[in-house]
């Protein structure tokens, strides 16, 4: 999951990232990735909120991701280190 926030937040504020480059970035698999940013999205899952701290979207065959404000700051605290 650090992996993911870490990769997410190096990409220029607003910017989205595609989901097959973060797959391939973090050696891992579409589905797991998937799964590891269920519960970090805006998105519910199994009726719960998530913690909203990016967001995916899905523009016809391109899935992407991207941090929301609240991530950034989420982030910037675990990953600053000015």
């Amino acid at each position: 999951m650090l992996g993911v926030l870490y990769a997410l937040w190096l990409a220029p504020e607003q910017a989205w990232v595609s989901l097959p480059r973060l797959v391939k970035h973090l050696r891992s698999s579409a589905s797991a990735l998937l799964r590891t940013l269920a519960p970090l999205s805006v998105a519910r899952v199994h009726g719960q909120p998530g913690m909203g701290w990016l967001e995916v979207r899905n523009e016809g065959l391109r899935w992407q991701t991207r941090l929301t404000a609240e991530g950034r700051m989420q982030c910037a605290g675990l990953f600053d280190m000015r």
